[in-house]
């Protein structure tokens, strides 16, 4: 009776088991509806990835011509 009592938890036990290795991640899962959703859109994945790194160098190369406003920050005095 014991023996047929472990047999069945160790059956529960690996089908329980079996089952969470089975699922796929969500995270995954949200990726690849992600990338569907894009493809569907017209996006392609190349282009979106230079786009990316094209608008993080754009703020690198930028000064001011005159150098920084001094007045930028600046409070107006209030008048009476």
């Amino acid at each position: 009776m014991a023996s047929t009592r472990f047999v069945s938890t160790l059956l529960v036990f690996f089908l329980l088991l079996s089952a969470s290795a089975a699922r796929v991640p969500l995270a995954t899962a949200n990726e690849a509806y992600m990338q569907l959703f894009r493809r569907k859109l017209g996006f392609n994945r190349v282009e979106f990835e230079l786009y990316k790194r094209r608008s993080m160098k754009v703020g690198s190369d930028r000064v001011a011509p005159g150098g920084p406003d001094p007045q930028h920050h600046h409070i107006a005095p209030i008048s009476p």
